[in-house]
C-alpha cells in the first residue's frame, strides 16, 4: 500500500468549514507576516508528520498507523460536528429560541474525545512537549550539578531532545487510553456552550484550533491546565459557531446555560480570534481575507509570531 506523504494535523473536513464558496481558504502566516489564498490540501500538514522512524519500527504497516487511525476517526468527528451545525441552522431558519438545550451528555462525551485527539495531534503540541522535556531535563541537570551529584559534567551542558522520536512520543499521548479517558472526564465536567456569531465579523481557526485562557492568576502556580480552576476552552466549529467550555467552579454562574446557545457580538468574536492568533503554531485561517486583527496583534505582540517563541517558563 502506498504511503501517505502529506499528513494533516488539522482534519481537512474541519478546515473546509472555513473556506469560501469556491473552496478557497485564506491564510495568514505569522512567521512571514503575509496572507494568501489556497486550499485545505495545502495547509496544516507536513510530509510524513506522524510516521515512526524506520530504525525503530521495522513493520511497514506500523510506520503509518497513526495517520491511518486518524483517517478512520475523523469520519465520526465530522458526523458529530455536522449534526450540531445542522441543528443550529434549523433553529435559526425557523427562529427557534436559543434557550433550548442542544448539547447533551452523549454529545459532550463524543466531542470531548475528538477534541482531546485534536489537542495532541498538532505541531504546536509536539513543539510544546519537546520544550517541556528539554527544559525539565536541563533543570534537573543544573540542580544535580549544583549539588555535586554530577561533578563529572563540567562546564556548560545543554540537553537536546531527539526529534526523530517525537512521532512515537506524540502517539503515546494520542492513543493512551488512560490519558484519553482522563481528558474526556475533565472536559465533560465543564460547562459547555455554543457561541453563535451574530456579528458581521467571522471566527478564525488555525493550525492549533483548540485554545484556552486561564482566568485565575497566581504568582507561583499555573492555572492553565485543561481542568484548572478558571480555565476557559474554545474550539471554533465554523466562522459562525464556536464551542466553549468553562470550568464549573469558577464559572458557576453559567451553569444555567450548560448545553445551550449564547449569542456572540463583535467584541466576543475578536476575543476568541485573538486566542487563535496567540496560540496558533504558524497559520490562521479564515473564509475571507480580513486579517486586520491578526496584524494588530502581531504588531503589538511580536513574540507570538516568532517560530522560536518560549512556550514554557519554569520557575527558579
Amino acid at each position: 500500500m502506498e504511503r501517505v506523504k502529506r499528513q494533516h494535523y488539522v482534519p481537512q473536513f474541519y478546515l473546509r468549514k472555513f473556506t469560501d464558496n469556491n473552496g478557497g481558504l485564506y491564510v495568514f502566516d505569522k512567521w512571514t507576516g503575509r496572507s494568501f489564498k489556497t486550499t485545505t490540501e495545502n495547509v496544516a500538514n507536513e510530509r510524513y508528520f506522524y510516521d515512526f522512524p524506520q530504525d525503530v519500527v521495522q513493520d511497514e504497516k506500523m510506520i503509518q498507523i497513526v495517520e491511518n487511525t486518524l483517517s478512520r476517526v475523523e469520519a465520526q468527528f465530522s458526523e458529530a460536528v455536522e449534526t450540531i451545525l445542522a441543528e443550529l441552522s434549523i433553529r435559526r431558519k425557523h427562529r427557534r429560541p436559543d434557550q433550548r438545550k442542544i448539547l447533551y451528555k452523549r454529545d459532550k462525551e463524543a466531542l470531548a474525545f475528538f477534541i482531546t485527539l485534536q489537542i495532541f495531534r498538532t505541531r504546536e503540541f509536539r513543539e510544546t512537549w519537546i520544550e517541556i522535556a528539554e527544559k525539565t531535563a536541563q533543570a534537573i541537570l543544573e540542580i544535580s550539578k549544583a549539588s555535586n551529584k554530577l561533578a563529572a559534567f563540567g562546564g556548560d551542558c545543554r540537553i537536546e531532545y531527539n526529534r526523530d522520536l517525537a512521532p512515537l512520543e506524540q502517539a503515546g499521548f494520542m492513543f493512551n487510553p488512560r490519558i484519553l479517558d482522563r481528558f474526556v472526564a475533565v472536559f465533560c465536567k465543564h460547562i459547555w456552550l455554543l457561541g453563535a456569531n451574530r456579528s458581521e465579523r467571522l471566527l478564525y481557526s488555525s493550525d492549533n484550533p483548540v485554545v484556552k485562557r486561564d482566568h485565575v492568576r497566581h504568582p507561583f502556580f499555573s492555572y492553565s491546565g485543561y481542568g484548572s480552576p478558571g480555565i476557559e476552552i474554545a474550539f471554533p466549529l465554523s466562522p459562525t459557531v464556536v464551542l466553549i467550555m468553562y470550568e464549573r467552579t469558577y464559572f458557576k454562574a453559567y451553569e444555567c446555560l450548560d448545553g445551550k446557545v449564547i449569542p456572540l457580538c463583535a467584541e466576543n468574536v475578536d476575543y476568541y480570534n485573538s486566542l487563535q492568533v496567540g496560540q496558533s503554531y504558524r497559520q490562521i485561517y479564515s473564509c475571507n481575507q480580513d486579517f486586520t486583527l491578526v496584524k494588530e496583534i502581531c504588531k503589538r505582540e511580536p513574540e507570538v509570531c516568532s517560530p522560536d517563541r518560549q512556550r514554557i517558563h519554569l520557575g527558579r
